[in-house]
Order: C-alpha cells, then structure tokens, then sequence
C-alpha cells in the first residue's frame, strides 16, 4: 500500500462541511480514519488538527477510501457489498476485481463429494458445485417444509471416510434470547439447541434428524472426524450461577446416529454474556491426542487435551497463542501442516486496542474485542512451533471475525468471514510458507528460517 503523498493544503474550514450531504461526510470520515491506519499511523499520535486537514483535503480532492485490505497472494471470490465505502464515482477496486471473477456467493460449511464435486448446505437446502465454487446447483430440499427443526445455515458439515454426510446445526426455531441487567444473569428459558441429521447418498436424501443438546448454545465451530472413525462434536452451552458459557463434547461411535456426552465440561469461570469457554477449534495431533483451542476473554486462547477420543478432558491450560476475544479456524491439511486463522489481540497498526466489559454484564474482566484483522499462521509440528503471523484481511469500520477455513484440493485453501463484514478468498499454501520440511528436505532444501515459537 503506498503511502499517502503530502500534497497541497487545503484551505477548507468546518463550515465547508455544511455544503456536504451528511452522509457523505460520514463516508469520508471513515476512510481518512482508516486511510490513516493504512499509512501506518497510529490515530492516537494523529492530531485532531491534522486529522481536520487532511479529511478536509481529501474531501476536496475526492480521494477513494481504503476501507478493506486483502493481501496479495489471495483471491477475493465473495465479498458483502461496501455501499457507503466505495469510490464516489463508481465501485472500489476491490469490488470490481471480485465481480469479475463470476465465483460463489457461498460461504460455507463445504465438503467434498466423492465425484470431487463441493456440497455446501442453506436454510433447509444444500447446493453443490462440480467447479470449486464458479457455479452452483438449485437448492435440494433436506427436510419437508412442515417439519420442525429444520437444518439452517451456519452449521458444521463433514464427510466421513465411509463417505457419509454429517450435518450439526442450531435450531432457529428454539431461539430464545434474553439478558437481565439488575440480576446480570439470561433468562431461564433462553435456548438454542443443536440437531444433527444425516445422509448416505451424498446429499440426495436426509434421515436420522436427532436433536443432541438441549440448551443454549450460541455457535457451532467444527466438528472432527478422528482416526478411529468417531465423530466429535464441541458445543458451547450457558452455564449458571453465575452465567458464564463453557464447553460440552458429544460423541458419535456410529457415524452420527448416536451421540454420548463427556462428563468433563470446559468450565474457566467468568460472569457475563460473552464470558467464559467458547467456540472452539478442534483438531486430532499425530500422537492422537485431540486439541482444543477455545475462545476465552483472557487475552489468549486456552487450550483443552483429551487422549481417549474426546470421552474426557483432564488437561486445560493456557496457551501461547494471543488473541482477542473471537474464535479462531484450525484445520490439518493435505501437507500436514495445521493452518490457523484468527483475530489477534490488538491491531498490528495501533499501540492498544479497547477493552469491553468489566461488569458482569458482558464479561467479570475487560478484554479486547479486537476484529479488524484476521491473521494466518501455519505449523509443521502440531502447534508446537508457528510461523510468523501475516494479516490476511483486514476492514476498520466492523471487522472481520469468525472464519472458516476448506482445503478445496491439496495446498490450495478457502477462507471465509461468516461475523461481521462477510467475505471468502482463497489462497495457496506454498505462497505463505512454501514446501513442508519433508518436502524441502527432499528437494535438498532444508529451511527452518520461516518458523517461531509459539506466539507470546
């Protein structure tokens, strides 16, 4: 990104203003705000005096703002439209390029049929694509339209190596949701339980419709498959007195149609709507463990071990990994190689990032709600070690939170923001951190400069 040249002064005062349509000054205070991030300035050391100035000079000049970063290497192939942050004469470049790509407007979950085709599942519907993405089918309608709980967007979707489909999804239709302030505790009837159904033709058909946890869970993040063949499934439930959220394990010996629940729920503490354990990723290490990096309001993610499956979990830690308080995506893919993605504790371009909570009522602590960049990162030896974190979106005015990460074919991966400013890119693996250490070994080319320890 090129820095912003100096340019002329202008003369403009407060009262030129006046002549703007409101929304018009709303536009252009967001882009010099975030225009002045993207020069690398902190706004805290930005005078209001200069900040006047330059948002007056760029007024003046019609300057386009710099409201959406993607680094180079990838590939937009979705994006929510910008509306009010786009160019005055027309659309940012950003928008254009993605329009011209003609990709998907899905953001998943996705899986991978057995005829290399990709499934991804709607409200009630799922559609497939026989070109990674570029088009997709009608809808295919999962349950009838009379059944209640009926599968909705923004579950976990997997495919298991005997090649059925596993669907775990939130029941819009429990939805209750309500905060008392004075008591600072949810209402006793808040709910949203978790379903899972199933399907033994790719997708043609659904049965074995099961409802799982009874409860309120506010989002699902993955479900695994282990080597095994069992099926795990973390679900985040409210907990009460006081109300904090914490994590509960389900799991499938006989490919979803039954689900045992582990008597060790993830339970750190707290006090508040947004306090406590949630949202985890999941992942099998090679020594078969299974690991859990879980959502916390501590400035870091935690970390939770089971070394039978997922029946029980007797190690819970923090870990070395920083961040705010947003899930992150963690998968293994073709190479090996875990690829994380995540929000970061604070902005790469500002000192502090500020804190919420405090009182009970959103958390017991202030944290960092940090959502304005997404960060990647990737290990070749099970999380132990990580390479150096690279910001890989970035949006200043709403952030971009809650990924979701698809190998859609070996070394070539799929990100996308299902919270806040919704968008999907896709990279190459190799363009971030080239060949795996085998590889390199192989090809006489042994190189370890690009790992670190664990993120402190």
């Amino acid at each position: 990104m090129k820095r912003r040249s100096n340019g002329r002064k202008s003369d403009a005062t407060a009262s030129d203003a006046a002549s703007c349509p409101p929304e018009q000054v709303l536009q252009w205070a967001w882009a010099e705000a975030c225009a002045l991030l993207y020069c690398g300035e902190d706004p805290n050391d930005v005078s209001l005096s200069d900040l006047k100035r330059r948002f007056y000079t760029d007024l003046t000049q019609n300057k386009h703002n710099l409201m959406v970063y993607v680094d180079p290497r990838c590939r937009v192939v979705k994006m929510d439209k910008l509306d009010q942050f786009t160019k005055p004469e027309g659309k940012s470049d950003i928008e254009l390029e993605y329009e011209a790509t003609g990709e998907t407007d899905k953001l998943g979950p996705f899986s991978t049929l057995g005829d290399g085709s990709i499934l991804t599942v709607g409200d009630n519907a799922t559609f497939t694509s026989p070109d990674g993405g570029i088009t997709w089918s009608a809808p295919g309608r999962m349950c009838r339209s009379t059944v209640k709980s009926k599968p909705g967007a923004g579950g976990v979707l997997l495919r298991t190596r005997r090649g059925h489909l596993v669907y775990a999804y939130l029941d819009s239709s429990t939805f209750r949701w309500s905060w008392d302030e004075e008591r600072r505790e949810a209402a006793e009837d808040v709910r949203n339980d978790v379903w899972v159904i199933r399907s033994e033709d790719e997708g043609s058909t659904w049965k074995d419709r099961k409802r799982v946890f009874a409860g309120y869970c506010g989002a699902l993040r993955n479900m695994i498959e282990t080597a095994d063949g069992e099926l795990v499934l973390p679900v985040t439930s409210l907990l009460r007195n006081p109300c904090r959220h914490g994590i509960c394990v389900y799991v499938s010996t006989d490919g979803g149609k039954s689900w045992d629940m582990s008597p060790d729920i993830i339970d750190i503490g707290g006090h508040g709507h947004h306090d406590g354990a949630t949202e985890p990723a999941i992942v099998q290490l090679e020594d078969g463990r299974l690991w859990m990096l879980i959502r916390t309001p501590f400035d870091r993610f935690w970390s939770a071990f089971s070394s039978n499956g997922g029946r029980t979990w007797p190690v819970l830690r923090p870990s070395d990994i920083e961040a705010s308080s947003a899930p992150g995506a963690m998968i293994r893919l073709a190479s090996g190689r875990l690829v994380l993605a995540w929000n970061r504790l604070c902005s790469t371009q500002r000192k502090s990032y500020p804190r919420f909570g405090g009182d009970g009522q959103i958390a017991l602590k202030p944290f960092s709600g940090h959502r304005n960049e997404l960060s990647i990162a990737f290990s070749e030896d099970d999380g132990k070690t990580w390479s150096s974190p690279e910001v890989i979106i970035r949006k200043q005015d709403y952030g971009v939170a809650y990924p979701y990460l698809f190998e859609l074919e070996p070394g070539r991966i799929w990100l996308s923001t299902q919270y806040c400013y919704k968008m999907a890119l896709t990279f190459a693996e190799r363009d971030f951190v080239g060949y795996t250490a085998v590889q390199r070994e192989s090809r006489g080319q042994i190189d370890s400069s690009h790992l670190t320890d664990a993120f402190k």
